[in-house]
């Protein structure tokens, strides 16, 4: 509200256009990726289970989340049919200037088996050996939602944010079916354009010989269904969404 960048886009959508949430991801606990405001508006609207890397619980169930699973790397446990993976990532944790680090970071590896269906979330991280680690112990999702944006200049950012060059290895690491490039074009946040990740990445797709219909590049307020192939259904856009 005071401090760091402004949005560049508006909202996609507001929190009860999202329909029925059952489950909500958390990957670590700056700001820009877990919002006091936010949770307590889906606590209020959908009491979902809230599935949070070890330390981070605390501070969601102190905004009111009353359904709250902290998992360490590489633990997982499994509601209703669908397997959650806590795994790894390169990154690091903060809220102020003395808790540098004293919460975990993660990923997160979810098998719906009643579905058929695996994704992976990458959350905030940089570029290591853990999507290769990811994809030797789990297997390979149908589907990995990796970051690439936010990644100049490589002297400071290589150890906690991926570039496009780097995202497209790992979903080559991963094995993965589809990617889902998400973390670009919303805050200025980093010395890149804004619409050079999306680019820059097909570009290194295009030149490993990856074909460029495995990247699904969607714009604010477009939501996409996956069928078991893990290939996309149908892209609309959600109600109240920006154009």
């Amino acid at each position: 509200s005071f401090a760091g960048p402004e949005r560049l886009i508006p909202l996609a959508a507001q929190i009860g256009d999202l329909g029925r949430v059952d489950y909500v991801l958390i990957s670590h606990n700056h700001y820009d990726h877990l919002d006091e405001a936010t949770v307590k508006e889906l606590q209020r609207l959908y009491s979902p289970r809230f599935f949070v890397p070890a330390r981070v619980g605390s501070l969601v169930r102190s905004w009111g989340a009353d359904k709250v699973v902290e998992l360490d790397w590489w633990e997982y446990v499994t509601v209703g049919g669908v397997r959650f993976h806590c795994t790894p990532a390169r990154h690091f944790s903060a809220r102020g200037i003395f808790d540098r680090n004293e919460t975990l970071w993660a990923s997160w590896y979810v098998e719906d088996e009643p579905a058929g269906f695996s994704f992976y979330f990458a959350g905030d991280t940089g570029y290591s050996s853990h999507f290769k680690e990811i994809r030797e112990t789990i297997g390979s999702p149908d589907l990995a939602l990796i970051p690439i944006g936010a990644y100049e200049p490589r002297w400071f950012m290589s150890e906690v944010h991926v570039d496009p060059d780097q995202a497209v290895q790992a979903f080559h690491d991963l094995q993965a079916g589809r990617m889902l490039p998400v973390h670009w074009g919303t805050f200025p946040m980093a010395e890149e354009g804004m619409m050079e990740p999306p680019t820059r990445m097909l570009e290194t797709a295009q030149r490993l010989g990856i074909a460029a219909d495995r990247f699904d590049l969607v714009q604010g307020g477009e939501l996409v269904h996956f069928r078991k192939s893990g290939r996309p259904l149908v892209k609309r856009t959600l109600a109240g969404a920006a154009p």
